[in-house]
């Protein structure tokens, strides 16, 4: 009877290389483990090398069984991987396990990495984020559920709040590396966040926040600093020559010719580097860096693949230009997605007191006496027991994300829209005053005219709401709000869009 994968050995010098064969799957993950820890024990070497090149299928027991071997010889021994073929690589990639394992493409490379001294340890990195205490729905396309059937990734029926049907995961923590794998591979359509406060949630739905929009910048910049630079007649030719298409293949010999070109690499990107920082000052009224810009610029650098660096350092001065350009409207657009990430606290500060006020009106005692509304909404307790209430009749704030678009293609617009639905209106003023005198209509404005009317005068969200609006028109980016008030069902719709 087939329990699945199965292993061979032979020894290279000083190394003990393992060769798999077979799917490697939940059936006969435990069996395989133990046979490959028995003939690593065997040979009493201490340099490992797992070659899967017949390993057609990895799921995540598969994930799970490499990464485990990993550390557990680590301490004894160095091991590397090499010959995944594309789907199997891709899966370690996807689930971000590739980050934390020595992998090659060929045996050759996995031998030449063994013959130099061992790099030092990798211990204390942390393999998965900590996960946010943020109970939602996360909606999964077809793509993503396909993906997920095939890693053994459980998953549920979901009811949206709109009452469709859907299929995703109704996480009670959100697993935020994982969710971000899948926002940027474009495998996740929809994100639901109900809940009757988000106050004590507020850091947590900032770093969701932040994770998916840099994610999805970040994956973007590699693709997009790719193609502007091959636009170039200098990048175009040094591409089209067989010499750099042979080194493109060759992953060893990449590195080699990286490594020869250190010096001028390295000086190119302090040219970048000082490109950008003269644009930061060019821009700045008293004409000095925007420290928190070049910071990004330097972490966007800090993605730049091998073959761009290649390329890159054989074009030289010629590539800075262009290169400087993509780095530092990337860079922007970091820093945008901060302020956007600021728009929304203040976003669902604006709802959660709406929210509060129409629960609070509710309350005999405050529409008796109107006047001591704000006094009790200022206490701790009372506000406990309105969001206590709201549980029990099921009336929640919602906070969706929706997200369209090719995030892995550069040249296809990527859409994200933030909804926030409450019931109360936002900025109505003061609402007490006209209690069972309301026009019951619907009507919607941007959230611009909604901060320019409050009483007083916008605060912080129309300083974001304006910064947002003139650095995304600087780096051609749309971006527009709406608020829908329901005057005839005392809710309201506001909706922060961004098209990347």
């Amino acid at each position: 009877m087939d329990t699945g994968a199965r292993c061979s050995i032979e020894v290279v010098g000083d190394v003990a290389v393992l060769h798999v064969a077979g799917a490697v799957e939940m059936a006969g993950a435990d069996i395989l483990r133990d046979e490959i820890l028995a003939r690593i024990q065997g040979t009493g070497l201490s340099k490992v090398v797992l070659d899967l090149e017949k390993v057609p299928l990895v799921d995540s027991s598969g994930l799970g069984l490499f990464l485990s071997l990993s550390q557990q010889l680590s301490e004894s021994k160095r091991i590397r991987f090499c010959n995944m073929a594309g789907n199997v690589r891709a899966v370690f990639e996807y689930m971000g396990i590739a980050t934390y394992l020595d992998l090659d493409h060929s045996q050759e490379e996995s031998l030449a990495a063994l013959s130099k001294p061992a790099a030092p340890a990798k211990a204390a990195r942390r393999i998965v984020e900590k996960p946010l205490d943020l109970p939602g729905k996360y909606v999964l396309n077809e793509a993503g559920q396909r993906y997920c059937s095939q890693l053994r990734i459980p998953v549920r029926d979901l009811r949206t709040f709109a009452g469709d049907r859907a299929v995703g995961f109704d996480w009670k923590v959100c697993k935020l590396d994982l969710l971000r794998k899948l926002v940027v591979h474009g495998l996740i359509t929809t994100i639901e966040i109900s809940r009757p406060e988000f106050v004590s949630a507020r850091h947590a739905l900032l770093d969701l926040t932040r994770t998916i929009l840099s994610g999805i910048l970040l994956k973007r910049f590699r693709p997009e600093l790719k193609r502007r630079l091959r636009r170039t007649p200098e990048a175009a030719r040094i591409a089209s020559d067989p010499a750099f298409i042979g080194l493109v293949g060759d992953r060893a010999a990449m590195a080699s010719a990286l490594r020869r070109r250190a010096v001028w690499a390295a000086n190119l990107r302090t040219s970048i580097e000082e490109e950008c920082a003269a644009r930061t000052r060019s821009g700045s009224p008293e004409g000095t860096c925007d420290e928190d810009t070049l910071a990004r610029v330097s972490s966007l650098l800090d993605e730049v693949d091998d073959e761009t660096a290649l390329l890159l350092a054989l074009g030289g001065a010629d590539l800075v230009g262009t290169a400087a350009d993509v780095v530092y409207s990337y860079a922007r657009r970091l820093e945008i997605a901060e302020h956007l990430c600021l728009m929304l606290a203040e976003f669902i500060q604006l709802a959660e007191k709406s929210f509060l006020t129409n629960l609070a009106e509710r309350e005999l005692f405050v529409r008796s006496h109107p006047e001591e509304l704000e006094r009790m909404l200022a206490e701790e307790a009372f506000r406990d027991r309105l969001r206590e209430r709201a549980v029990q009749r099921n009336e929640l704030m919602l906070l969706r994300m929706d997200f369209t678009g090719m995030v892995l293609d550069p040249s296809d617009p990527a859409a994200i829209r933030l909804t926030v639905r409450n019931r109360g209106l936002i900025g109505y003023g003061s609402r007490l005053e006209n209690l069972g005198r309301r026009p019951r209509t619907v009507k919607e404005n941007t959230l611009e005219q909604i901060l320019k009317a409050d009483e007083e005068g916008g605060g912080l969200g129309l300083i974001y709401h304006t910064l947002l609006r003139e650095k995304c028109a600087a780096e051609g980016m749309d971006f527009s709000t709406s608020v829908i008030r329901n005057e005839k069902e005392d809710e309201t719709v506001a909706t922060l869009n961004l098209t990347v």
